[in-house]
């Protein structure tokens, strides 16, 4: 079931792919591009979220809710669904955002709910 929640959220303009990592970096599900690793991105997003964690802690900002990481041929949005998944985005470079990050949220309610 949270393969349909990834399968709809793929169906945004700009992603091109979403996956749902434990908190340990294992895949729980993903809809990722050919040629994309799941096994490698849930590993290294789960380390990134966890060292912008850290950051955020050290500067007493509260609690982390989502990463955007930023390249010259798309982005990764990494957002917290509970304290035991991530859920990983992959997009466009000029995708909508703001969209994305609403419809992202809605999922990992729903992702969250049949975890």
């Amino acid at each position: 079931m949270i393969e349909k929640v990834l399968a709809d959220l793929n169906r945004v303009a700009g992603v091109n792919g979403s996956m749902v990592a434990s908190s340990d970096g294992l895949v729980v599900a993903e809809t990722v591009p050919p040629g994309v690793d799941p096994e490698i991105v849930g590993a290294i997003a789960t380390t990134v979220y966890s060292s912008g964690e850290r950051v955020i802690e050290e500067m007493e900002l509260g609690k982390l809710k989502q990463m955007l990481v930023e390249s010259t041929d798309g982005k990764v949005v990494i957002i917290r669904i509970d304290d035991d998944a991530l859920l990983v985005l992959i997009t466009d470079p000029d995708a909508n955002l703001g969209l994305i990050r609403l419809k992202a949220r809605e999922a990992a309610e729903e992702i969250s709910k049949r975890l």
